[in-house]
């Protein structure tokens, strides 16, 4: 995501959305804090351009996305980063490499 923020290429493709699945989201607030700081106390560092102004966490809302599907820390933080830009993804049923279904977290808590 630093790179993503840092480079200006989110700026410069206006359209352009990310998402980072199978990543779970817990990071995200500390990483858009730890970003603003940089950005706020090296701006050399940053290569947005001359009409960025604004931390650099500003890009995020509407175009970066984490995906998440057993992240209690993220979930926790999701004001922090922003409930819009949290996707929950599953792949039910999960297959085993010999085509065999494995039963899910969420079917294992059902049985007991």
């Amino acid at each position: 995501m630093a790179d993503w923020l840092f480079s200006g290429t989110l700026l410069r493709f206006p359209r352009l959305k990310i998402a980072y699945s199978e990543s779970q989201v817990g990071w995200m607030p500390f990483l858009m804090e730890r970003l603003d700081m940089v950005f706020a106390t090296e701006p050399r560092l940053v290569r947005l351009g001359p009409d960025h102004h604004g931390a650099t966490s500003t890009q995020v809302p509407g175009r970066v996305f984490g995906c998440f599907f057993d992240d209690m820390v993220g979930v926790d933080a999701r004001h922090q980063i922003g409930i819009e830009q949290l996707v929950f993804e599953t792949d039910y049923p999960t297959r085993t490499r010999h085509g065999r279904t494995r039963p899910s977290w969420w079917a294992r808590s059902r049985s007991g």
